[in-house]
Parts: structure tokens; sequence; C-alpha cells
């Protein structure tokens, strides 16, 4: 990461970068503006069960989607009077149970996270103007399922520039968004 990253520290950023992580043993959403960019975002993507805790200011920090999926509320605090979400979704269609401890458990912090959003972006509509770039669908992937990056990343880029050509920055909760079934 240390290669591909332009700073060193969060606090080289042009424009103000604050990253969310959840202290472990807290259960709480803990905001990283300052200090090493590498631990502020291994601490940010620490996936409990896949990837290892972050020792961080005397925390233990794992994925800021354990306490706060899509930390809105954060940008808002910060003083966002507009703020551009974009959201994995869930998989709408795939065709049977993940399988497996793992597998089952990312599925379901997935769903967690995705409701987390829809609550906060309901109780926050009113707090700024709140775009949501429309997720893939239909999604017949795991969100966790590394082994596919690539296709997702091309479909993901083209469904966003379709999107944008067509509808662009209008606020609303696109429906790809909420719990639907193929």
């Amino acid at each position: 990461m240390e290669g591909n990253l332009p700073i060193a520290r969060l606090d080289q950023t042009m424009i103000p970068c604050h990253v969310i992580a959840t202290d472990i043993l807290e259960g709480i959403a803990v905001r990283l503006a300052s200090g090493s960019a590498v631990n502020a975002l291994l601490a940010t993507t620490a996936i409990p069960g896949v990837f290892p805790p972050v020792r961080l200011e005397g925390r233990t920090l794992v994925d800021g989607a354990v306490a706060n999926s899509t930390p809105v509320a954060a940008a808002v605090a910060l003083g966002a009077e507009r703020v551009i979400v974009l959201s994995p979704g869930s998989p709408c269609a795939i065709k049977r149970s993940p399988a497996g401890v793992v597998s089952i458990g990312l599925h379901s912090l997935n769903l967690l996270m995705v409701n987390q959003l829809l609550a906060d972006l309901e109780r926050l509509a009113d707090s700024a103007e709140i775009v949501v770039v429309p997720p893939l669908c239909p999604l017949a992937v795991s969100s966790y399922d590394f082994s596919r990056s690539g296709e997702l990343i091309d479909r993901a880029a083209a469904a966003t520039q379709r999107w944008l050509d067509h509808k662009g920055f209008s606020p609303g909760l696109p429906e790809a968004l909420r719990p639907h079934t193929h």
C-alpha cells in the first residue's frame, strides 16, 4: 500500500480525509483524520475473521462497517452539504444461501450494512443533499467474492457512467438498494 499512496499521513491530503474504523472492545466508530494513512486504511478494512485487527492509538481497530457501514452521519456532522454514497448493495440474484461459516458471516455483515445504510439515509434525508449511486443489480455474487473483482469493477464503472449520462446526481434512494430478489 505504501508504494501506491501519494501521501504517508492522512492529514497530508489536499481535501480533508476521514476514515472510519471500529474499536472492537468498545463497539464504537472511531474517526481517523491524522496519522499513518496505511495504518488507517488497514484498520478500516480489517474485516473480522478475514484480516487481523490493527492496533492504533491504544485501540484495537477493525473494519469501520462493523459500527458504521456508510458514515453519512459523520460526513454531515463534519459539515458536508452534499454526500455522494457508493454502496456495494446486496447480492439480489444469488441462487442459494451462502455455505460455510465465513461466507455466511460475510453475507450477513453485508445485509446488516445495507440495512443500516437505508436507516441512516432515511434519518438524515433532511440534513444534507444525499445522492446514492445505484448499486449493481442484478448481482449474483457476494460483495466479498474477490475472485470476480475485475468483472464487478468494470460492471460498476459502466453502470455508473450510464447513470450519470441519463440521470445524474438526483437525490433519493435507488430501488436497487432496497431489499429485493430476482
